[in-house]
Formats: structure tokens, C-alpha cells, sequence
């Protein structure tokens, strides 16, 4: 049985590389996603004036390595052995070629080296086994090998392998099961063991490499010694060296017969013909710990009662996904079936049929590869007997999403119903649109037309969707209702929609909703993929900070009220000082906005006063205490400063003074910051512009440089910041961002932004931070 060994990157998503045996080092470094397996309308593969065969189908008739197909089969044509193959996933196929001459052929594939074993008259004019290979993916062949040569005849080959290890299987003359290997690519043959001697028949060979280097081979057979047939099996640990006792696979008492096998490192699995129920029906045993014990209770895969009939069961595994092909007798004609366990045989799903009633199928043989399976058989329903192929593949749309500020899509290869991990958030306008993108992918491995349905408008929220990015034909009604679709779409093909959100201008900012877009396959209504799209009406937030002067850092960032909760300065000082606070306005909002600064009038006995810049002397008092001061336009994230000076004039000592500042958006007048400044007389210093012994001083023009200079001096080692605004108050340069070390420092600013862009010509700020201050100053930049 061909097995996986290898994982590699096809058409956009893992998938096994389909070899003879399972190699176990790579076997658990993959999770593959449960199947919802898909069968394609079939295929005819031969089309000539003779009758067709294929093997009994348990010796496979097919192999599968990605891409490529490979079928071989016999016909009345002096019983000639013919090949033919597939190398875009079973849509064409070659022209036939033939191998040899005799019947019953079986297959096995590993890369583009393919190996047949067939019967055909040997020199003394009994049947014996013959082998012939190709090593350039069936393009030529050797000529073929007699590996049997007894006095007896030989029949019903199978065959498996595993590098350069190459093992056959036969019955002898209907009481013996012989073995033979080639451990040097079939160039030559060791001598024939005998495996089991009775009423036997049937055999089925299947090969396993291991991540500890031994190669197992397990061997299964009907044996009818005992009266009632039942299934028998053998194992060897080292590549057919020694083999260990014969032990039974069925746990029934009736005939059990024409087992199936097929072996990965999470399993070996037999399917066969039991008569417990009376009539033929299709059973399922496996063994987890390499043959040495079965499961005690086998597993009926179909039940058709005492009338219908099931037989010829194929079956073929990759990890712990097992699939069965049969042909049963339900309808009633005869048609071909398949099942498919996810869990090592535990559990089965719903079987489905493979043909239909115009068909009449034999010998059914199955090759899975990854996700992919691939059926063939011989039909006699006409006057000619060809073969025919389907292929079955998994179903799996995957949606991703965007909104129209993203770059690039979130959800690829992420599959729920929730839209958890793929959901997309925007901001929006009252009344405005918020715009999202969304890719609709094939990420089965067969066409699929995938069934989109989304949520649709409620009070206060508008939703449309379209068939293109941009313009396009309104599918609202089709999405909200019965599901539009997308029309079939190739294997990694996709398609694109979009989705908008209108709020109307009713909805209050901050204002959340929320739409889920879920696509299905047809093919597979169950499978399905969802993305949300989450819309915000925008929040115009202007955020207030604010600090001492002599303090290096602001509070207030993120936190947003009108009474000054959390973002609360104090200051103690003596008579006829004066307490001076710096205040930050950062706009939050997601567009550019400028923000209305009002301020408590001053009180009696105290002097307040409003500036606006950290070191401006051009007063605003007026303004902010009466109509209001308005900020700078600000861009996102950009911010403006000023300053507050509070000076007690007749206060006594213990009396305080506190003011309120307020910034509301101009663009959403309900939306406020408050920052608060409480100013005690007690035994406090005058809070002066520039303090201590940490200084900050620019020159326009100086005797160094023609642009401006900046001297700061450093009374310790201290991390230190020197950083450029303009008068948004937007950084446009870093200049320094180090450990300095105590001392005098002088540097030039070359006028030039981050980018190595020259500024106009203006009015700019410098900012000198370190973790125990921060110092302003004010350059002039002419050019």
C-alpha cells in the first residue's frame, strides 16, 4: 500500500508527498485539518475495443505521488499488462503504454520510480510472478523479471516498498502464501518464504520505515483451514528477515475473506468481506502497536441489511485518516462507495457513493494522498470494458478580510465560525462609510462554489455588499438572505467583495457595531469560514496632560473625563511665588481636529495666568478664560503645549487655588478632556522657566554655524533626549538619543527632518528630556 513519508508546500497549503511507506520522523511534525471529502464527476481512462481488467483490489491497481496518477490494468488482448498516468491530479491522462504480457497486475510509486508485479506463463508453462519497474515516472520500463519460478502456479500478486527494498506477495497454487524481496531495486531476487500453508488465498502486502530505522512489513490473507474463512495476518520488524507468528484480525465467527491493508506510523489498518450479518457486508479492524494485538471489537462500515450486498474493499490511510472504497448492491444496481475515518477506525463518517446507477462498476482500488483520493475500476455496463477514475478532494473555503487602510489581508489559512483571529476594525464618521475588503479563497483541493451570507442593517446602521472592490453590482439582498455565490472557483482560486458600514448621524460617537460574514461550500455545507467587520463611530477625544514644570513626566495619557480625575497636579508654594504648570493636548481622534482650551477665571487673591508655549510670553488668558483658545490644527497622535502660571497676590498661607482645564474637539463638541491644577501656599519654591542645574539654550546664529545651535549642559551621567517640533507640535527630528555623560555639550541642527528632508524656513521647539527634567526652547530656522 502506498503511504506517506514526506510533507511539502503544494498549491498553497501542506500536503503529503505520497510514497510507499510512512516514514515516522516526519509523520508527527504535521496536523492536518479533518476532511469533507468531495467526489468529482469520474473520468474514463481507457477507450478502446477490448475488455479491461484490474487486479483484485487487494493489490492496488493505482498509486498516487502528488500530482501523478499511475493506473495499470490487463485486457483480452493476448492478456497484455498496460500503463497509463495522470500529472495534473487525475484531469487528462497519457497515452498507454505497455509493459508485458499477463493479467493481474498491482502497483506501487515512490517519487517517479514506479514497480509492477503481475502473473503471466512462465517457462514451464505454469503462472509465475513477474517484475518490472520504471525510474523516469512511467515513461519507459525494464523488461519484466520472473521473481517466482516454481513448479506450481502463482497468482494474485501484491506488492509494496520502501527505498531500495522492494517486497512481493503471492498465493501459491491456492495452499501456500510465498514472499519474496529485492533489497537492490528489484535487480535481483532472494529466495521465496513460504508465510502461511492452508486453505489460503487473497494475500495483501503493506510496507513501514520507523523513526528508529527498522522496516516493518505486515502480511494479511484469508485462510478457510479451519471450516470458516477468517483473516490472518503476519509481521516482520526487520525488512522480511524473520517474520513473527501468525495472528488473527477479525474478531467474528463468521467468513471473513479478500482482506485490504494499508499501514502509517499511527496504524495498521485491514478492511475485508465478513458474512456475520448473513449476507456480504464490508468490516474494519487495526492494530496500534505494529500487528502485535488488534482492536477486540472489529467495526462494520456498512450495514445493508439481508438483502443488499457489500464486497471488494479497498483501503488506504494517511496518519490516522483510513478510506474505504467498495462496491455494494443497495439502490438497486450496482454502484462503488466510500467511507472515511478520522481517528484510526474508532469512528466513521456517512458513507457516499462514488458512481451512479449507469455504471457497472468492479474492483474498486483506492490511493489517498494528503487530502486527495483517487479511485479507479473497470465498468462492463457496454459492449467495451474500460477503466474509469474519480477523484475526491477536500472542500474548505477560507475568508480574509481587510479594511481599506490595511495593507494586507488577516485570516489566511484560519478556518471558525466567529470570525475569531480575522476580524477587521475601523473608525467611521456619523454618517460616513467604513469600507472593508473581503477575499473569498478556495483552499479545497477540488472546484467548490462557495455560498456567502452576512449580517444585515439594523436601526441606526446601514450595510451593503458588492461583487467587486470597488464599484461593482449591489448584492445586499442575496448576502442577507439567501447567500450569494461566487460562482465555481478553481483550487486556490478566489474572489473578492465588499462590505460597507454607514452609521447615520443619529448613532452617538463611540458607538459599536458588528457584522459577520460567513462563506460555506456547496459541496460540504458544513464547512465553513467566517470574518467579522467591527465599525466605531469615531471618537473626536482630545486627551489632556498635564505636570509640574519641574517634573520629567506627564499624566493624564489615555484617561478621559470632565472633572480631573487621575489627572490632578499640585503644587505647594511660598508668598509671591508662583506655581507654573505645563499642559499637553494630544489628539486622539482618528483624523486631523484642533480643540477648544477654556479654563477657570482667576480668583480672588490669585493671579492665573495662560501662555501659549511652554516658554512662550505670548499671553492667551483672555481667550481661554472667556470665548476660548483654540489649538493648532492637529494631525493624529500630534500634540500642543502650553503653559499655566499661578501666583498668589493676598492669600494667606494655607489657602489653595484650583483651576479646571478643558479641551473639547471642534469636531465633536460632546467630546472632553479635563486636567486639574491645585495650588496651595505653603512652604514651596518659585517654579522658574528654566531650573537647577540641568540647562537648555539656543542660538539662532552663532559663531559655530549658520543653523541653529543647541547648548544644553548635564550635571550627571543620565540618558538624555534632544527632539525636534514644529509648531503642531509634531516631532520632525530626534536629535540625540543616548547616555551622556556630565558636562557641557553644544549641537548643531541642520534643519533637515528624520527622513534627511530639509524644513521651511519657521518658528520650531526643542525639547531636552531626561529622566529628572525636561527644558524647552524655542529655534528659528531661516534659509
Amino acid at each position: 500500500m502506498i503511504q506517506c513519508s514526506l510533507q511539502t508546500k503544494v498549491r498553497g497549503k501542506i500536503r503529503g508527498l505520497r510514497v510507499c511507506v510512512a516514514i515516522a520522523l516526519t509523520s508527527s511534525l504535521f496536523t492536518l485539518q479533518a476532511y469533507a471529502q468531495v467526489w468529482e464527476p469520474y473520468k474514463q481512462v481507457t477507450d478502446d475495443t477490448h475488455l479491461n481488467y484490474l487486479a483484485n483490489n487487494n493489490a492496488y491497481a493505482t498509486a498516487v505521488d502528488g500530482f501523478n496518477i499511475h493506473v495499470v490494468w490487463w485486457n483480452d488482448d493476448q492478456d497484455s499488462i498496460w500503463y497509463s498516468r495522470s500529472e495534473d491530479n487525475g484531469e487528462t491522462w497519457t497515452q498507454e503504454i505497455p509493459i508485458g504480457e499477463g493479467t493481474h497486475p498491482a502497483i506501487v510509486s515512490e517519487g517517479s520510480t514506479l514497480r509492477v508485479v503481475w502473473t503471466a506463463e512462465g517457462p514451464t508453462h505454469d503462472m509465475d510472478i513477474f517484475y518490472s519497474h520504471s525510474t523516469n515516472n512511467g515513461g519507459s520500463w525494464v523488461s519484466p523479471t520472473n521473481i517466482s519460478e516454481t513448479s506450481s502456479d502463482s497468482y494474485n500478486p501484491s506488492i509494496a516498498c520502501l527505498g531500495n527494498s522492494v517486497h512481493v506477495v503471492w498465493n501459491e497454487a491456492g495452499t501456500d502464501i510465498l514472499h519474496n524481496r529485492s533489497t537492490n531495486n528489484g535487480l535481483t531476487w532472494g529466495d521465496s518464504k513460504n508465510i502461511a500453508t492452508g486453505l489460503v488465498g487473497n494475500p495483501a502486502i503493506s510496507i513501514l520505515g520507523t523513526a528508529s530505522l527498522l522496516v516493518h512489513v505486515f502480511i494479511v490473507w484469508e485462510d478457510s483451514l479451519s471450516g470458516t474463512a477468517q483473516i490472518n495476518h503476519r509481521h516482520s520488524s526487520n525488512n522480511g528477515t524473520d517474520w513473527g507468528t501468525v495472528n488473527k484480525v477479525n474478531s467474528g465467527s463468521a467468513d471473513a475473506y479478500s482482506p485490504s491493508i494499508a499501514s502509517t506510523t499511527q496504524g495498521v489498518q485491514v478492511a475485508w468481506i465478513d458474512n456475520r450479518d448473513g449476507n456480504p457486508s464490508i468490516f474494519h479492524n487495526f492494530s496500534l502497536n505494529q500487528g502485535a494485538t488488534w482492536n477486540p471489537v472489529d467495526t462494520r462500515i456498512v450495514d445493508l441489511g439481508v438483502i443488499d450486498s457489500a464486497y471488494q474493499p479497498s483501503v488506504s490511510a494517511h496518519e490516522s485518516d483510513v478510506h474505504v472504497t467498495w462496491i455494494d448492491t443497495r439502490n438497486p444496481f450496482t454502484a462503488i462507495y466510500y467511507d472515511h475515518s478520522e481517528d484510526n477506525g474508532f469512528t466513521w463518517m456517512e458513507d457516499k457513493p462514488v458512481t451512479d446507477s449507469l455504471r457497472n462498476p468492479h474492483n474498486p482500488s483506492i490511493a489517498s494522498y494528503d487530502s486527495d483520493i483517487h479511485t479507479v475500476w473497470y465498468d462492463d455496463s457496454a459492449t467495451y470494458q474500460n477503466i474509469f477514475y474519480a477523484h475526491a478532494g477536500e472542500v474548505q473555503p477560507d475568508n480574509l478580510i481587510r479594511n481599506r487602510f490595511d495593507v494586507g489581508y488577516i485570516g489566511d489559512d484560519v478556518y471558525n465560525r466567529d470570525g475569531t483571529g480575522q476580524t477587521s476594525q475601523q473608525l467611521v464618521d456619523g454618517g460616513d462609510t467604513a469600507v472593508y475588503y473581503i477575499m473569498i479563497q478556495n483552499d479545497g483541493d477540488i472546484p467548490d462554489e462557495i455560498i456567502v451570507t452576512g449580517d444585515s442593517s439594523v436601526s441606526g446602521w446601514k450595510v451593503a455588499y458588492y461583487n467587486s472592490l470597488t464599484g461593482g453590482t449591489d448584492i445586499t439582498d442575496e448576502v442577507t438572505e439567501s447567500g450569494w455565490l461566487t460562482g465555481e472557483l478553481s483550487e486556490d482560486d478566489n474572489i473578492s467583495i465588499r462590505a460597507e458600514i454607514i452609521p447615520d448621524d443619529t448613532v452617538p460617537s463611540g458607538s459599536f457595531f458588528s457584522i459577520l460574514i460567513i462563506s460555506a461550500s456547496s459541496n460540504d455545507t458544513t464547512y465553513v469560514d467566517a470574518v467579522r467587520a467591527n465599525a466605531v463611530v469615531s471618537n473626536y477625544q482630545p486627551d489632556n496632560h498635564i505636570k509640574n514644570s519641574y517634573e520629567s513626566v506627564y499624566i493624564g495619557d489615555n484617561i478621559y473625563n470632565v472633572t480631573g480625575a487621575n489627572q490632578t497636579e499640585e503644587q505647594s508654594i511660598g508668598i509671591g511665588d508662583t506655581a507654573i504648570y505645563h499642559v499637553m493636548i494630544q489628539n486622539d481622534g482618528p483624523d486631523e481636529d484642533s480643540f477648544k482650551v477654556t479654563a477657570t477665571p482667576t480668583g480672588t487673591g490669585w493671579d492665573v495666568k495662560y501662555y501659549d508655549g511652554i516658554q512662550s510670553e505670548y499671553d492667551i488668558t483672555a481667550q481661554v478664560t472667556t470665548t476660548g483658545w483654540f489649538s493648532p490644527l492637529l494631525g493624529v497622535s500630534s500634540i500642543t503645549r502650553f503653559r499655566v502660571e499661578v501666583t498668589p497676590i493676598t492669600a494667606d498661607s494655607g489657602d489653595s487655588h484650583e483651576i479646571m482645564i478643558t479641551s473639547t474637539s471642534t469636531k465633536d463638541t460632546f467630546k472632553h478632556d479635563v486636567v486639574k491644577a491645585i495650588t496651595v501656599i505653603g512652604s514651596g519654591v518659585t517654579e522658574e522657566l528654566s531650573t537647577g542645574e540641568f540647562t537648555l539654550n539656543t542660538e539662532t546664529f552663532s559663531e559655530y554655524s549658520r543653523y541653529p545651535v543647541i547648548f544644553y549642559e548635564l550635571p550627571e551621567a543620565t540618558w538624555t533626549d534632544i527632539v525636534i517640533y514644529d509648531v503642531t507640535g509634531t516631532v520632525v527630528r530626534n536629535l540625540v538619543n543616548t547616555r551622556k555623560d556630565a558636562g557641557s555639550y553644544r549641537i548643531t541642527w541642520d534643519g533637515r527632518n528624520n527622513q534627511g528632508l530639509e524644513l521651511p524656513s519657521g518658528l520650531y521647539f526643542c525639547m531636552l528630556k531626561t529622566p529628572k527634567r525636561i527644558l524647552d526652547g524655542k529655534l528659528l530656522l531661516f534659509k
